[in-house]
């Protein structure tokens, strides 16, 4: 397991896990078969990354918010040399 932050997480949303000093936009992902399960602060899940570069969800919609946590962990992901990149990712 390896941590990121949510660079794109949003000052409109919930900071501070409660009864917590950890913070919802320190995410954690692991790789888990062809794909790195990602998770926010408070683990919950917030999707998947496939090594092919594209994005998975749990069958639950893809809120923004959830989104701010894949696009964060693809881009560390690649960084690593873990995860391909697509045409039109911006790096």
């Amino acid at each position: 397991m390896a941590g990121f932050r949510n660079t794109e997480y949003k000052d409109s949303w919930e900071k501070k896990i409660p009864n917590t000093n950890r913070e919802y936009a320190d995410g954690t992902y692991f790789e888990a078969g062809d794909k790195y399960v990602v998770y926010d602060g408070a683990q919950n899940l917030m999707g998947y990354v496939n090594k092919n570069g594209t994005f998975t969800t749990d069958g639950g919609e893809l809120t923004e918010c959830k989104a701010t946590f894949l696009r964060t962990a693809k881009a560390e992901l690649v960084k690593q040399g873990l995860v391909a990149t697509l045409s039109g990712d911006e790096l």
